[in-house]
């Protein structure tokens, strides 16, 4: 009968020892230390325990940084053009044609026009040309013949004030087959734009301004012409 109530003496203890090692071991959890450390600091009972972070958010330690996205590319820049060396270039349109003899206004028409220009880059942005133009008109002065056409060959110099526009100018010498009966003089004027530029080449879009003076006759003889062409350059 006594070993039995010490039986029971003993479990009982056994039971009070087990449950006060496992009170105690739930108030020392560990806590999270200093930067640096990785397994914390044992917090004295009765302390305010640090809330667990999850991993996803947990902060990130020395030597552990999150690396930084990739740098993003940036579009690569368009080729600029390389105007140097020698030069050609073709071009056709339409003109509006107006002319005056003797101070008597002549009819004015529209025509077709064919351009061309052979030369050289002195600088990036100054060309020197030879230009040949030809202009081919209907005319009606009773001659029997309804067709004629106007060449100027001449010397021009085409200067780029951007990176689209330039500007080109002109003199030369013009015969016009059908309508003067000698040879006489010209200037032109055109203002231009690159519509689409390569390394080597452009297409442009020009308007010109052309005067060529004859003597037809005994009788002065102006031609003038207003157009706008379509060409392809190369340089």
């Amino acid at each position: 009968m006594r070993s039995r109530r010490w039986w029971g003496v003993g479990v009982a203890l056994a039971l009070a020892l087990a449950v006060g090692a496992g009170s105690a071991s739930a108030q020392f959890i560990p806590n999270p230390g200093a930067p640096g450390d990785p397994y914390g600091a044992p917090t004295t009972p009765g302390a305010p325990v640090a809330p667990v972070t999850p991993f996803s958010q947990a902060p990130v330690g020395p030597g552990f940084a999150t690396p930084p996205p990739p740098p993003v590319e940036a579009p690569a820049p368009r080729p600029q053009p390389q105007r140097k060396g020698f030069t050609a270039g073709v071009g056709v349109g339409v003109t509006a044609l107006s002319g005056e003899q003797d101070g008597i206004d002549l009819e004015a028409g529209t025509a077709m026009t064919l351009s061309g220009q052979l030369g050289m880059y002195a600088f990036p942005r100054l060309a020197l040309l030879a230009t040949a133009d030809l202009i081919r008109f209907g005319k009606s002065d009773g001659s029997g013949d309804d067709s004629a056409q106007q060449v100027v060959i001449g010397l021009a110099a085409q200067l780029h004030f951007g990176r689209r526009s330039w500007l080109r100018a002109g003199v030369g010498s013009a015969s016009c087959d059908g309508c003067a009966s000698a040879d006489g003089g010209a200037f032109s004027l055109a203002v231009g734009v690159d519509l689409q530029t390569l390394r080597r080449s452009a297409i442009t879009m020009a308007l010109q301004y052309q005067s060529a003076k004859y003597d037809h006759d005994g009788d002065d003889l102006r031609l003038d012409s207003l157009g706008i062409s379509i060409g392809l350059q190369g340089f």
